[in-house]
């Protein structure tokens, strides 16, 4: 009986060591909006630089989304946030809120050929937050606006952004395709 105690209890716990090893699940990066999510694989950036602070214009996209248009093309849907930085070169890490350091909106089904998809703004109300932390070439968004329809786009995305460099901008504005 003895024996069968002790191994009980090395077997008891030899499992619960590695099941406290078990790696946490990556969160997946991902946008809802009317309950239904979209994966978001890759993201884009561009920078209107300013003499203190910069405007940094973020895309993030669903996987046939790329940088062929201007600024982007594909096939698919994206949420863009629009930050503006306390730092004239980089994005720094903290909170964003609408309507003094952020803005944003979001495309469903946008289609290169036709050069447009649905675009939602942000609502009447101007709610929209995000939180951005850089660490390196990564980056992390967890972000909320509340659109036109009344319905929030909620979302996180973490990893690298690929800059831009396709975007006609002239005295620091974005003027559109040239």
């Amino acid at each position: 009986m003895k024996r069968s105690a002790t191994l009980l209890l090395v077997t008891l716990v030899i499992s619960v060591v590695f099941t406290s090893c078990k790696k946490d699940e990556e969160r997946a990066s991902v946008f809802t909006f009317n309950e239904i999510d979209y994966q978001t694989t890759h993201g884009y950036y561009f920078t209107i630089p300013g003499s203190t602070q910069s405007t940094y214009v973020v895309y993030l996209c669903t996987p046939k989304i790329d940088d062929s248009g201007s600024p982007i093309g594909g096939y698919g849907d994206f949420v863009v946030l629009v930050f503006l930085s306390n730092s004239p070169e980089e994005l720094l890490s903290g909170d964003y809120i609408h309507p003094t350091t952020m803005t944003g909106y979001m495309v469903l089904g946008f289609d290169k050929d036709m050069g447009y998809g649905v675009e939602y703004e942000l609502s009447n109300n101007y709610i929209a937050s995000a939180s951005v932390n850089v660490h390196g070439n990564t980056y992390e968004f967890e972000y909320t606006m509340e659109m036109e329809t009344g319905k929030k786009v909620t979302g996180y995305y973490k990893g690298s952004l690929e800059q831009i460099t396709n975007v006609p901008i002239k005295s620091g504005y974005i003027t559109g395709n040239e």
